[in-house]
């Protein structure tokens, strides 16, 4: 049997011993809608988005919009330990809390008192269910799915086509009569690190993805950067994230414009960047002309700082993971994906997808970063 089927009866049969455990020891019975909700001011509000930094960062609008509506609230997001730095100075965000396990995140719970909780994840995640369940909550609120009313008091119908991830976050507040069409995605910077040298193009690359199916090879990424320093003279800055470092080191040692790592003095080279955390990746984007991908999350900090990125997405479902006003280059017979028809296209946001990230080739991408160059 493939891992991937023992995985999911592993989960489901977590879910029902779940389920079990919710109704001897924590007796729900389903609420009617209170008639006063559209009108209800929300004084402590619970978001849970425990998983990865793309997706705390496509939950901002999510906080954004609640604090403006319920601008008197306290809004408190459940992070992980892995994405929780995305949001750290976040004006709108009142309280952090960090998951790590659920009994621990009870004894966390039981000191707030929440009149709303709202689990974010699209589908159904059984961590994040149990937390939203648990959080004893006046109203409880999330999709719908197969499980979800043993979670939630009130299920959202989740939308049967693809859309961008942010709005689909968004659609959670229309029971509460809100709606907007501001899905910027925001982060803070530690600090604003502005390009010095203006003569000077620099390029980042960050080589990593979360899932190696979503991953361009660093061979490619090797072959891409010595085109760029050759053709812009350029300096090429090679990012990387947690477990990844490695993987930075072969990029470059596969270079002819190799250097180390990265100093002021080495304007033509390509040299790796510092370990940094998201805030300081955000940072360090604001010097760059052009930053290059795939499809993970530093894709989504560079959507939310504004800096024009080429996203090497391949086969991902990049309707659903970027903007609705990127520009589509599908690098692909054009029956292999359907482009919504009213979608407007912005050139600083270029995703290259419609086959598998390993056929896409360097010069598919090149051609990309020649476009946008040129008309800097």
């Amino acid at each position: 049997m493939h891992i991937s089927v023992l995985r999911k009866l592993w989960w489901q049969s977590l879910t029902l011993i779940a389920i079990f455990i919710i109704r001897i020891f924590f007796r729900r019975d389903k609420k009617n809608i209170p008639a006063d909700v559209l009108s209800k001011k929300f004084k402590n509000i619970l978001v849970i988005r425990i998983d990865r930094i793309g997706d705390m960062l496509l939950a901002t609008p999510v906080f954004r919009t609640i604090k403006k509506v319920y601008p008197d609230s306290k809004l408190i997001v459940f992070a992980s330990s892995y994405n929780k730095n995305v949001i750290e100075g976040n004006p709108y965000v009142d309280k952090v809390l960090v998951h790590s396990g659920i009994l621990s995140s009870l004894n966390t719970l039981e000191v707030e008192k929440f009149d709303l909780a709202i689990d974010l994840f699209c589908g159904f995640n059984l961590k994040s269910a149990l937390l939203c369940c648990l959080s004893n909550a006046e109203i409880k609120l999330g999709y719908k799915s197969k499980f979800s009313k043993h979670f939630f008091d009130f299920e959202v119908e989740p939308v049967k086509e693809s859309q961008y991830e942010a709005i689909s976050n968004l659609k959670l507040l229309g029971p509460f009569g809100i709606k907007t069409n501001d899905i910027k995605l925001d982060v803070y910077p530690v600090e604003s690190n502005k390009k010095k040298n203006l003569n000077q193009k620099i390029i980042g690359i960050n080589i990593g993805t979360r899932r190696k199916v979503h991953r361009w090879s660093y061979e490619n990424f090797a072959a891409l950067a010595d085109k760029i320093i050759e053709k812009f003279n350029a300096q090429v800055i090679i990012t990387w994230g947690p477990g990844e470092l490695d993987l930075a080191k072969k990029t470059l040692a596969s270079m002819k414009n190799g250097d180390g790592l990265l100093v002021a003095s080495h304007c033509h080279k390509a040299v790796l960047a510092p370990g940094t955390d998201a805030r300081q990746l955000a940072s360090l984007l604001n010097s760059f002309d052009l930053f290059i991908c795939g499809d993970t999350g530093p894709f989504h900090i560079a959507v939310a700082m504004d800096i024009p990125v080429i996203a090497i997405f391949g086969k991902s479902d990049y309707i659903r993971w970027s903007p609705p006003f990127s520009k589509i280059n599908v690098v692909a017979d054009s029956s292999a994906i359907s482009l919504p028809i009213n979608r407007q296209l912005q050139s600083d946001i270029r995703i290259i997808a419609g086959k598998r990230c390993n056929e896409i080739t360097v010069d598919e991408v090149f051609s990309e970063v020649c476009e946008v160059l040129n008309a800097k």
